[in-house]
Formats: C-alpha cells, structure tokens, sequence
C-alpha cells in the first residue's frame, strides 16, 4: 500500500478543515503519517513514503522542505495561502493528480537547497537547510553592516550595506527579486549573491557555480548580525565568526503536474506581463 506524508500547520483552521476533507476522502487507498508544522518535533521518520503533500502557503512549502533535507521523497504543495508561488496545486487538483503522483507518472524534478553553518570559536552550528535563501543582516534593522565575501577561498569583495542574500534559482523569484537580483529558471545549478541596499552603486548581483563556497565575515568588530534561513530560522553570527554557505549535498524532489508552467506562474503571480497601457 502507498504512504504518504502530510505537512500542515493544523493551527490555522482553514488548512486543517482541508487536511480533515482529504484524508476523508482518501479512505482506505494509501498509509497517511501527519506532520504539524506549528510543532514538527524533532525525530521524524519518513522512510517508506512515497510522497509528501504540504497543505498551506509557500512558508509552510519552505518549512517541510528543510524537514525533508536529505530525504529523497518527492513533495507536491496545495495552496491554502496567499502568493502560493512554490504550491502548485489546489485542492481539487490535488484529488484529480493523486494516483498520478503516486504511480509516479510525474517524475520528481531535483531543485537545489542550500546549506549554512556559522564556524565560531567553540565549534561550528549547524548545518542549517534552506530552500529560497540565506540572508545575513545586522542584528538591529536600522544599522549598516560592514562584511567581506569570500568564494572558494579567494577574496571576492567587501561590502557596506543592509546585507546579503545567498539564493538558489528557486529563491531568485523571492527576497532576491525585491532587492534587485535576476531572474533564474528553478532547474538550473547555480547560486546567486544579492547585496541588500549596498552603498556603492558598482555592487551588484553575483551569479556562481554551484559547488562554490562562500564565506562571510563581518569587518566591524563592534558589530552583530544574523541570518535568516527561508526567512524562518535565525541565528546570531559575532565578529569572530565566519557564515559559510554552499549547496546542500541533497536536492529536494519536487513534483510537478506540468499543470502550470514556471513562466505561466512569472505571468500570474507577478505581474511579469506588464507593460504600458499605450491606449490611456
């Protein structure tokens, strides 16, 4: 019998009125394992499952994709929230596509995540996942932070600014798009480096292979930062302390149905299609 997993915060009433009809409607078909994303727990087993179904927005999306690190399950999302860039299906076109997905018709597509870790004087934390994008910015919103870029060993640049967002193509239509970063088709292997308001108009975005690895430190001794993962997960980064980011060994497995293009979605959700309304 098929097994699937099913990723939701069971807090918000909408998203678990949704799980509820579509395990009803399941019946018997397949095994369901149930993970609350307001509460996930740490030691989660997902092996055996044929597939994972995130029932929220795109944040719940990112969320079940860091707990999916590792984890060669492929993941479908339904979209309960508001953008729903990274969800593709609704609800209805979720009962229509199930015995698609899981007769594996729709082959999973590989999309690249990323890895942190912050090396400190003690040891090194993590590493933490994240699928859109790690960010570095100064611990209060306000101030300016000075830090230097280093890939592959050798120094890139310094920079003075609000920070810097390390994104994957699939985060590129993120954070990365609003401060200014290019455009990426989801399937390609690269990371891309966007400074987040610099001072100096010669910084720009920086497209990287994606084996780079790069490394972040901070110029400023009197100065604290942090970084965000997926916009979810902080954690503090010191003057002594080097953010080292890379790609992460393991890809996430995405299903897609083919039901909506990655330029059908650019076209719908963003606007992308604008141009000037030469009748006025």
């Amino acid at each position: 019998m098929k097994q699937i997993v099913i990723f939701a915060d069971q807090t918000r009433e909408k998203v678990a009125r949704a799980v509820a009809d579509f395990r009803k409607w399941l019946g018997g078909r397949c095994k369901v394992q149930s993970v609350d994303l307001s509460d996930p727990g740490e030691d989660i087993c997902y092996e055996g499952a044929d597939a994972a179904v995130v029932f929220g927005g795109d944040g719940s999306f990112l969320t079940a994709a860091r707990l999916l690190g590792g984890c060669e399950i492929p993941v479908v999302g339904v979209n309960l929230g508001k953008l729903g860039f990274l969800v593709e299906l609704a609800e209805d076109e979720l009962r229509e596509s199930l015995d698609d997905i899981l007769s594996g018709k729709h082959k999973p597509v590989k999309r690249l995540m990323l890895e942190a870790s912050i090396e400190r004087e003690r040891g090194t934390d993590g590493p933490f996942l994240a699928l859109n994008d790690v960010v570095l910015r100064h611990l209060l919103p306000t101030r300016m932070l000075t830090f230097s870029l280093s890939v592959d060993g050798e120094k890139a640049t310094n920079y003075s600014g609000d920070g810097l967002i390390v994104s994957t193509p699939v985060g590129s239509t993120a954070y990365a798009l609003s401060a200014g970063g290019p455009i990426l088709t989801p399937g390609l292997e690269c990371l891309v480096a966007t400074p987040i308001c610099p001072h100096a108009l010669a910084n720009r975005s920086l497209v990287l292979r994606a084996n780079s690895e790069l490394r972040l430190n901070l110029l400023d001794p009197h100065q604290t930062a942090q970084i965000t993962l997926d916009g979810r997960e902080t954690a503090k980064v010191g003057p002594e302390d080097t953010v080292v980011v890379k790609a992460a060994p393991h890809p996430l497995f995405l299903i897609e149905t083919g039901r909506r293009s990655f330029f059908q979605t650019l076209r719908e959700k963003m606007h992308w299609e604008g141009h000037p309304n030469y009748g006025a």
